[in-house]
């Protein structure tokens, strides 16, 4: 089997323990596990969380996922600037990865 590059990409915070956050992470860390190169792409994490470990921990899944936690300013915007915003970074970050597949969740999807 081929061993694929693959972007998760959602402007969740790790950390939550809200249904579209712990099905990111656990999509992310299903890919991994099948032996596929993994990208996480989200905001930064919740509670102190800042490194990949923090994060294998808190969900009990592998850290040999890659983590990219981009900074989105989210006081005194609206939702929608929001949502472009981090889907501007988000796809920056993206397309210099070169992904073979990418997987996006995120609030409307």
């Amino acid at each position: 089997m081929k061993t694929l590059t693959i972007a998760v990409c959602s402007a969740m915070e790790p950390g939550t323990s809200w249904a579209h956050g712990i099905n990111t992470i656990k999509m992310a860390d299903g890919f991994a596990k099948a032996g596929h190169k993994v990208h996480l792409v989200t905001r930064p994490g919740l509670n102190g969380m800042t490194s990949m470990l923090d994060l294998a921990r808190y969900y009990g899944i592998s850290a040999s996922i890659t983590w990219h936690p981009l900074f989105v300013p989210t006081l005194g915007f609206s939702f929608q600037y929001f949502e472009r915003w981090f889907a501007k970074k988000a796809s920056r970050v993206i397309s210099k990865l070169n992904p073979d597949f990418l997987y996006a969740r995120n609030y409307w999807c």
